[in-house]
């Protein structure tokens, strides 16, 4: 006759390890057999993973605002790139025909009126931070009129000649020339007669290129007017990317 102790014995030794509970293990659940849940990560550590949507753009970044005025000139510089972001165009009697161009870098100009709607400053943001445009820095030096400037391997001069003296109701007409000469070689960046402009010319050294930008104010009868020019030039190869010059 087999004993009650014996049976208990051949019952426990039928078990495969993987019935065996471990020490301190909590009793499972009716039908839920041995295995428990996937640990949950705590609040700190699931923070930690998830991106910050509204995190702060990269210091220096430059954005443009709906609902304002563009900027003036070239705001933003991509050195990746050798690129300025600048307004360019022209303005004739308080109208605006002006455009945001990536000068020298990718991306299509943006027209913008005289304030920057929605879809316009969704789309030039977009590019800004693409490219990492960032506001440009250094010192903006004025070209005065007949003194040529050397930045680096680079000689600017800006010149302006009058070819007819005008008379009543007639502004004088002057031929404008801008030309930057790099060692032995002669690059025109801008040339136009024009009834009654004056020219205004600004340079900023950035990484190794130079970034020229060309403001011609037109005072005539009927016409009050400016227009606004970018180059950014390789003092290196003497070769620039223009707009609107």
């Amino acid at each position: 006759m087999i004993s009650a102790a014996l049976l208990a014995a051949v019952a426990a030794g039928c078990k495969g390890k993987g019935d065996k509970a471990k020490a301190g293990d909590p009793p499972a659940a009716p039908g839920s057999g041995s295995a428990q849940p996937a640990a949950t990560p705590d609040a700190a550590t699931a923070a930690a993973a998830t991106p910050d949507a509204a995190a702060a753009p990269a210091a220096g970044a430059v954005t443009i605002t709906a609902g304002k005025e563009p900027p003036r000139g070239c705001f933003g510089w991509a050195a990746q790139q050798f690129a300025a972001a600048c307004v360019t165009g022209s303005i004739t009697n308080g109208q605006p025909e002006l455009q945001v161009a990536f000068v020298g870098g990718t991306g299509e100009a943006v027209p913008v009126a005289a304030t920057v709607d929605e879809a316009a400053a969704a789309k030039l943001n977009a590019a800004l931070a693409t490219y990492g445009y960032a506001a440009p820095t250094g010192t903006v030096t004025p070209l005065e009129l007949g003194k040529p400037l050397t930045l680096g391997a680079a000689t600017l001069t800006l010149e302006s000649k009058t070819t007819a003296p005008g008379g009543d109701n007639v502004a004088p007409t002057a031929a404008i020339k801008l030309t930057a000469l790099c060692g032995d070689k002669d690059l025109e960046l801008y040339r136009q007669e024009l009834e009654g402009a004056s020219p205004t010319v600004t340079v900023r050294a950035l990484d190794d290129r130079l970034l020229i930008e060309v403001s011609i104010k037109v005072a005539r009868e009927g016409e009050q007017s400016e227009q606004l020019g970018v180059a950014v030039l390789n003092p290196a190869t003497c070769v620039a990317a223009t707009e609107n010059l």
